[in-house]
């Protein structure tokens, strides 16, 4: 079995074309990148918003699998659609596609998260002050998923014994902002000072994951998905973070958090 993968060196591609590998897929990834890193059997670099080169692309690998990482408008999708003649066509995306079969993440973190957003908890933990958290939400699921979860999703999806359809929510097992910031705090042996703050007065970037409802019993029945711990996911996280020390850019104004923090 042949799988192109579009957006396979990117942050989540390169989980999804690793695990796809690991199942004995022929895996091409393709994106716009030169040479890429990553793990798969060859790469074909091409603009994912050009059809026509696109089309040179099948045509030339012929793959039994379409898995699409990288579009971003529902005319691509159409259009990529028409032109892919394979077996199944597989989207990844955090917008609804009635009508095609999707995995579907909200927000996924994972070692060189482009995002930073993970960052921004870490580094509030590790500065030891107070963690502002939006008081509607932070004890709800927040529908935050590993990018190594999401590429093993994937890798199930493309799976073409099974009979899948629709669109499958990808996340950890009920893990609240309030868990996130926790389980960070005990990773890095800190003491976590949680303060709820009504969303409308928090600082823009204070807290940038964003809750949502999702439903992780489908993808279990359909696909036999189980979604990994977060200790897991924080260990490989910890590790990056520590090595690169990114800055999330809410960091910048983490002093007018602490005011916000002294007043409550």
């Amino acid at each position: 079995m042949r799988a192109l993968v579009l957006g396979g060196a990117g942050f989540i591609g390169t989980a999804a074309c690793k695990e796809l590998m690991r199942r004995g897929v022929e895996t091409i990834a393709a994106g716009r990148k030169d040479r890429p890193y990553g793990t798969f059997t060859s790469y074909r670099q091409v603009d994912r918003t050009d059809l026509e080169g696109l089309r040179g692309v099948l045509d030339e690998v012929r793959p039994d699998l379409l898995l699409d990482l990288a579009a971003g408008h529902v005319d691509e999708i159409e259009g990529t659609a028409r032109i892919f003649d394979g077996e199944r066509y597989v989207l990844v995306s955090c917008d609804d596609h009635p009508g095609r079969l999707t995995i579907h993440p909200h927000a996924v973190l994972g070692a060189g998260d482009p995002t930073l957003r993970i960052a921004a908890y870490i580094q509030r933990v590790e500065d030891g002050g107070p963690v502002l958290l939006p008081l509607e939400t932070y004890k709800r699921p927040a529908g935050l998923a590993w990018a190594r979860d999401v590429g093993y999703a994937c890798a199930l999806a493309c799976d073409l014994h099974r009979d899948v359809h629709g669109s499958y929510d990808v996340a950890f097992a009920g893990v609240s902002l309030e868990d996130l910031v926790l389980a960070i705090g005990q990773a890095v042996g800190m003491q976590v000072e949680l303060i709820p703050v009504p969303r409308a007065e928090l600082p823009p970037g204070a807290s940038p994951y964003e809750p949502t409802d999702l439903d992780g019993e489908r993808i279990r029945q359909d696909l036999g998905f189980e979604p990994s711990a977060l200790e897991d996911c924080l260990a490989e996280v910890l590790a990056w973070y520590r090595t690169v020390r990114p800055s999330h850019p809410g960091y910048a104004d983490r002093a007018e958090e602490l005011k916000l923090a002294a007043r409550r």
